[in-house]
């Protein structure tokens, strides 16, 4: 992958390099007197972290090849894959379709994600201010990462709300459910049950009935044969 490069810095000592980036000397002012706005190591990392992510063209001049928004989308596609469509944004030279297409990357991606940017930052993107690329794009970083920290503080508060019922914040638990008692309650004879009970006590009363008959009638024969 081909490494992020800041203006391509004047042949003179105030020049550094690190790795495979040219970097200004941070404690002086770049080019055209203008003071970085980072430090050295924080344009490390800044640049570092642009590497991380997948582009369609090299990156040799940040500030050149980030003036006409067609690079700061992928970016922002990237990590909001369903907010950008490419084909929103046309590469080209012309100020006119620079312009253009940060103003549609603000309406159509910024704005709905709270990027807040000042109307005279694209201005001087589109111009190639030094350092304006790299504000930027830190600025862009510093939105992500607030994204991000909000939908994982969201996410951990989802499954404690999912985790809470058997505890209140007291420690109690919370659960309405009444202890079970080992008696167990008898379910009330259903009709047919209570017809069936009463069949069998007529039965059991006529067995009765012809027993004391059939008692009578042997004490009968007994004393007819006396």
């Amino acid at each position: 992958m081909s490494q992020v490069r800041l203006l391509n810095p004047p042949s003179s000592p105030s020049s550094m390099s690190r790795g495979n980036h040219q970097v200004h000397n941070t404690s002086g002012s770049g080019i055209d007197g203008s003071v970085p706005p980072f430090d050295e190591e924080e344009l490390q990392m800044l640049y570092t972290w642009v590497d991380e992510i997948p582009l369609s063209r090299p990156k040799k001049n940040i500030a050149r090849d980030f003036s006409d928004g067609v690079l700061m989308a992928e970016v922002v596609k990237h990590f909001f894959p369903k907010l950008v469509d490419l084909h929103n944004y046309v590469s080209t030279s012309s100020s006119k379709q620079k312009g253009y297409n940060w103003q549609t990357l603000d309406q159509k991606v910024f704005q709905k994600i709270g990027f807040i940017v000042d109307p005279r930052e694209f201005d001087d993107m589109v111009k190639c201010k030094p350092f304006a690329a790299e504000r930027m794009l830190k600025n862009f970083q510093i939105k992500v990462s607030q994204i991000q920290q909000r939908k994982l503080a969201q996410q951990q508060g989802s499954r404690a709300s999912n985790g809470l019922g058997t505890h209140n914040h007291s420690g109690e638990n919370t659960n309405t459910q009444q202890p079970t008692s080992n008696s167990k309650t008898r379910r009330p004879a259903s009709a047919s049950s209570a017809r069936t009970q009463r069949a069998t006590q007529r039965d059991y009363g006529d067995d009765q009935m012809m027993d004391a008959v059939s008692n009578q009638k042997a004490l009968f024969n007994q004393f007819q044969t006396k």
